[in-house]
C-alpha cells in the first residue's frame, strides 16, 4: 500500500465520484464529516471550531489549508463568499 502524498502521489487525490471518503487522511475525512453534517456553507473558522482546534488565526489557517485543496480537487465546493459546502447530492 503507498502512502498518500508518498512518491508524488496527491495528498488529497482528485475525486472521480466522491462516495469513497477512506481514501482521504484521517484529518481530511473528519473536515468532510464537518461540512456534510452542517446545514449551509460554512467558513474556515467554523470548521476549526467543530474540530476543536480553535479560532485563532493561524488554526484557521490550517484547516483552510486543507479545506482548499478540497475544494479544488472535487470533494467540496466553495462558494464566491469563501464557504464551503458538500456538492449536491453528496451531503452524507
Amino acid at each position: 500500500m503507498t502512502t498518500p502524498g508518498a512518491g508524488g502521489m496527491l495528498l488529497v487525490p482528485l475525486c472521480e465520484d466522491c462516495t469513497d471518503r477512506g481514501v482521504l487522511p484521517e484529518d481530511y475525512q473528519a473536515i468532510m464529516r464537518v461540512v456534510a453534517g452542517a446545514a449551509e456553507p460554512v467558513k474556515a473558522g467554523q470548521v476549526s471550531d467543530a474540530l476543536g482546534r480553535g479560532t485563532l488565526p493561524g488554526q484557521v489557517e490550517a484547516v483552510r489549508a486543507k479545506l482548499k485543496p478540497l475544494a479544488e480537487r472535487g470533494w467540496l465546493h466553495r462558494t464566491p463568499a469563501g464557504r464551503y459546502a458538500p456538492l449536491t447530492g453528496h451531503r452524507a
